[in-house]
């Protein structure tokens, strides 16, 4: 089993259908190698192609028009790139809307309670090839000077990335350009540290880690700030991991203990008991694929395990409630004219078997607007 699946990692809607195919001087750039990839894990490897599913499936969303997302094709494999992206069915493409809208929409909430000038924090579990920082940038301009952005993944998988990024310009660029606004005298701020082989990328503001997050309590994570208000990201990675509880732990107690604020957002399939016939079929798929995985029953579950983690306030909902609650109605028009979907059951099923998870402790200022969201209670 894997700490640390990419971001958009399994299961996702595609997944689940069985449609799988996350120097001195400013701007500098210091390469400290340049060999490409590394060698693969092979206990491990179905869990880090799944990044693989994530990305098509952006990328999918993105072209039919639900989400915009210019570097949705920067990480796509060539086999998926060569084919111009592999078109998802309607119900995949409204699962991927909802559920990047709905985290973009925390996390954007997040930004905005940090007092003006005040440096906050983000690190994403098993990113992958996730764009979010690349996004960030481009559509929150002033989180530009105060934000540093952590992701964390499996070696095999940031090496790609960090290999990928070092060949194009644009989102060089957008790096330097960031580790310059983060300002400073001391020249790590500014510099960009590339290192291919190893998988590395570290900056003043975007650190790219090689971790497996099953030994995370022994790595000692570069440029993580344990001061500073801090948000964590996992979307579909606790699943995977034997013990989910000791990495919360970690996380809440060793690596941003308190009084430090922080908060959580959580993407993960729910498999209700006794089992339904969805998640008894999703279970059969990624056996298909020599994936297993511990799901939790319901949204207490989500919300009773963070509060055991140390988390103060914990909410929870479902993708169908957050599309029906949580979308205005001409954004529902906007999304519902884009294809059509007329498998309204399976839509139902399916996002009925997927949640969102927020839960906070320590911020006083981000609860005044989390705690104010629709949220669902109790068992699924």
């Amino acid at each position: 089993m894997s700490s640390s699946s990419s971001s958009a990692a399994i299961p996702n809607l595609s997944t689940v259908r069985g449609r799988g195919t996350r120097g001195r001087g400013r701007g500098g750039l210091r390469r400290a190698g340049n060999s490409g990839g590394a060698a693969p894990v092979n206990k491990d490897l179905p869990i880090q192609q799944t990044d693989q599913d994530a990305s098509v499936a952006r990328l999918s969303a993105v072209q039919t028009g639900y989400l915009e997302d210019e570097f949705a094709g920067c990480f796509v494999p060539a086999a998926g790139a060569r084919a111009g992206g592999e078109r998802r069915m309607p119900v995949i493409n409204r699962g991927t809307y909802v559920r990047t809208t709905t985290l973009d929409h925390l996390l954007t909430l997040f930004l905005a309670a940090s007092p003006p000038f005040q440096p906050s924090q983000i690190i994403s579990l098993g990113a992958g090839s996730d764009t979010r920082f690349f996004r960030l940038l481009l559509q929150n301009p002033a989180s530009k000077p105060t934000v540093i952005y952590h992701e964390l993944d499996f070696r095999a998988i940031t090496s790609q990335k960090v290999k990928t990024i070092s060949q194009n310009p644009r989102l060089l660029s957008i790096i330097r350009g960031h580790a310059e606004a983060m300002g400073g005298d001391g020249e790590a701020q500014v510099e960009v540290e590339v290192d291919v082989e190893n998988g590395s990328l570290y900056s003043g503001g975007y650190n790219i880690h090689p971790v497996d997050l099953r030994e995370l309590a022994t790595v000692q994570l570069r440029n993580v700030n344990p001061h500073i208000p801090t948000l964590i990201i996992s979307e579909c990675l606790l699943c995977y991991l034997p013990t989910p509880p000791t990495l919360l732990t970690h996380l809440t107690s060793t690596l941003i203990p308190s009084p430090t604020p922080l908060t959580m957002l959580i993407y993960e399939p729910l498999s209700p008991h006794p089992p339904t016939p969805f998640s008894l079929t999703m279970t059969s798929n990624l056996s298909l694929r020599n994936l297993s995985l511990t799901l939790l029953p319901s949204l207490r579950a989500q919300t009773d395990r963070l509060h055991t983690a140390g988390f103060a306030n914990a909410n929870a909902a479902d993708v169908q409630f957050l599309w029906e609650k949580w979308t205005s109605p001409e954004e529902k028009r906007r999304v519902a004219a884009l294809e059509m979907l007329d498998e309204l059951e399976e839509w139902f099923l399916m996002a009925r078997h997927y949640c969102v998870v927020w839960a906070w402790r320590d911020d006083p200022l981000l609860a005044a607007s989390w705690a104010a969201l629709p949220a669902q209670e109790g068992p699924v």
